[in-house]
């Protein structure tokens, strides 16, 4: 009979022992490695933010980004996000679901007080999630930006984020309590073509945001201003007049031919 080595079993728990352990430590590298990138992106994206916000989309390099987040790669923003696009996209990828989920909050609380939204409930929801998007010193970093994307027109033709596709009218790509309010909007302005009201919805936004901009940028210099609630407001009011107001003949054959 052939006596089992008691060594080759003590190799064998040695072996698996060693594979268990590089397996768990390439484990640990792999997680390290993936919460860096992590960091990484999202220092990238506040610093691009904050740059397209004070330079405009187009006034400032992927490099000088980079620089800004502190990294030592300066083609980091390409490794990371491909281009200028992808950059853009990946600050609405967080920007958005925070202000989906206000807008959320503002229309179920809205529809606890009456049972059919009128244009400027609906307004409500839509610009003033806005309104709330500052950072701890006051500055509301997002709306410079988004205006800044809303001058550089041609993005707006990107089917793949959402302002694109609420203004050429294409269907939701998710459940969202926006495209559901502009839907809303709509329906309750029937004699207005649906082209005009998109547009003017997105032409509003960019005064939105503009009075806004211009609130904070003279806020520190001027004593004579309105007070920032009454001048949101008096924008609502703006708004919602400007949606409801009847088109001109000219502008109702343009649209019906």
């Amino acid at each position: 009979m052939r006596l089992k080595d008691p060594n080759a079993t003590d190799n064998s728990r040695k072996f698996s022992s060693d594979a268990q352990g590089l397996s768990d430590a390439a484990g640990k590298k792999k997680s390290r490695s993936k919460a860096q990138g992590d960091e990484t992106r999202a220092q990238l994206i506040d610093a691009a933010e904050r740059l397209f916000a004070q330079h405009g989309i187009e006034g400032i390099s992927l490099r000088a980004i980079s620089v800004a987040a502190k990294q030592s790669n300066n083609v980091a923003v390409q490794y990371h996000f491909g281009d200028r696009m992808g950059l853009i996209d990946a600050i609405f990828a967080k920007r958005t679901p925070q202000i989906e989920r206000r807008r959320s909050e503002l229309f179920t609380h809205a529809r606890g007080r009456q049972d059919k939204l009128d244009v400027k409930a609906l307004v409500e929801i839509l610009f003033l999630p806005l309104t709330e998007m500052t950072e701890a010193d006051g500055h509301n970093i997002y709306a410079q930006f988004l205006l800044h994307f809303l001058n550089a027109r041609m993005l707006l033709n990107k089917t793949s984020h959402p302002l694109g596709r609420q203004r050429m009218g294409l269907p939701q790509q998710e459940n969202s309590t926006t495209f559901e309010a502009v839907q809303m909007i709509i329906n309750q302005l029937p004699d207005i073509p649906e082209s005009v009201i998109r547009e003017r919805i997105l032409l509003q936004l960019h005064s939105f945001l503009s009075a806004l901009v211009n609130w904070e940028r003279f806020n520190e210099q001027e004593s004579n201003l309105w007070p920032l609630n009454i001048l949101i407001i008096d924008q609502i009011d703006i708004i919602s007049t400007i949606l409801s107001m009847p088109v001109s003949s000219q502008v109702a054959e343009y649209f019906n031919n």
